[in-house]
């Protein structure tokens, strides 16, 4: 979300309040994948082949579960199920996972979830259990890979920190020139965590702890999936590639006021990219607020836009599901968002069609029923 239309919603998003979810759809849904699965595993025995368990198609099912030791069961499956928290519960799709204390930012794995709780503290919550892995520092952040094990932040001392799920090992990577302010985590992609610290952007190897320059801390990388980057350099446009030298460009921002200040997302294999294209012009006590929602393919550059039922105001990618399988944060409602005008709704958008299904109607935002969190690892304050 820009910055600009971040600071109006603050107040409001702090306090996202939740209506039941449409189980009915979910549990179709999931109904569907799991015949799908069946049929997969019957087809791969007859054909002689190994089932892998995790593919870059998704890792799917989440059992109803926390920390007394009930399963915590991903792996398999066309696409993750529509996932966000409130209060002290994770929802994935129909499923519950109570850890017990608000969430206030979490990110999925293939083993599980990473969480943040109000006194910064990161827990690790898989089939092994729930258990305190870390805190995190001044930019309260978590990133991880879908399809992998490592989840990575800044901790407290402003060190790189990566903690491995499948292993239970934590790894720090101190800044070799000396912590300074200004750096940050910026993104996971499988054993590779890209960090901005005092040298510049870095690709640091988890497994031989070999650190590699990428770019300048001019560079802002939005993401990176499956040995593709997607970032902003000094030219102000949307660019992806396997490289800073040889990315092509997507859009071109440098014109617009807002600087390309958007949401950009990958998609586990690097092929798509969504955008939240929003433009936020100021009038008085006015808030004009234009949107698109935009998912370029990065093998040809042609675009598709979402167009989401109900035609929000505005719409926000948040995380992959799937290769294929965006889920959208839409806001409805009647700017400038006095009282309880805010009505988010959590929507499936599939690629290469671009259809879209609301999946869960939010409540109206002002409730002081929990706070509510997405799975994209930042950070939301409130009690």
């Amino acid at each position: 979300m820009t910055g600009r239309l971040r600071a109006l919603l603050d107040e409001r998003v702090n306090a996202l309040s939740f209506a039941p979810p449409d189980l009915p759809r979910i549990v179709a849904e999931a109904g569907l994948r799991a015949r799908r699965r069946r049929l997969r595993a019957l087809t791969a025995t007859a054909a002689g082949l190994a089932v892998v368990a995790v593919t870059v198609g998704g890792a799917a099912l989440v059992g109803r579960a926390r920390h007394d030791g009930a399963e915590v069961a991903t792996g398999g499956g066309i696409a993750d199920p529509v996932t966000w928290s409130r209060g002290s519960v994770i929802h994935v799709g129909p499923d519950r996972i109570d850890v017990g204390f608000t969430v206030h930012g979490f990110v999925r794995t293939s083993s599980g979830f990473a969480v943040m709780d109000g006194h910064r503290s990161v827990w690790s919550v898989t089939d092994a259990g729930q258990h305190r892995v870390g805190e995190v520092g001044d930019q309260q952040r978590l990133v991880a890979d879908r399809n992998g094990t490592l989840v990575a932040w800044i901790g407290p001392d402003r060190e790189l920190v990566v903690y491995d799920q499948l292993t239970a090992r934590t790894r720090g990577f101190p800044d070799a020139r000396g912590a300074t302010a200004g750096g940050g985590v910026l993104a996971l992609d499988r054993r590779t965590v890209y960090w901005r610290n005092s040298g510049g952007v870095v690709a640091v190897d988890v497994d031989t702890g070999a650190v590699t320059a990428v770019a300048g801390s001019w560079l802002q990388l939005y993401d990176a999936k499956n040995s593709m980057l997607a970032f902003t350099d000094g030219t102000g446009d949307l660019k992806v590639g396997s490289s800073v030298a040889g990315a092509a460009t997507l859009a071109t921002w440098s014109a617009d006021p807002h600087h390309g200040d958007e949401p950009v997302v990958l998609s586990p294999s690097g092929r798509w990219t969504a955008v939240a294209h929003i433009h936020v012009a100021d009038s008085g006590d006015d808030h004009e607020i234009e949107s698109r929602l935009i998912v370029y393919d990065d093998r040809t550059a042609e675009t598709t836009t979402l167009r989401l039922p109900g035609g929000p105001w505005v719409a926000v990618p948040s995380v992959w599901l799937g290769d294929a399988t965006l889920q959208v944060l839409g806001l409805f409602g009647n700017p400038p968002f006095t009282g309880d005008t805010v009505d988010p709704s959590l929507f499936r958008c599939t690629l290469p069609k671009g259809s879209c299904v609301r999946v869960v109607r939010v409540g109206r935002v002002g409730a002081s029923s929990g706070i509510a969190t997405l799975p994209d690892g930042d950070w939301t304050s409130g009690d």
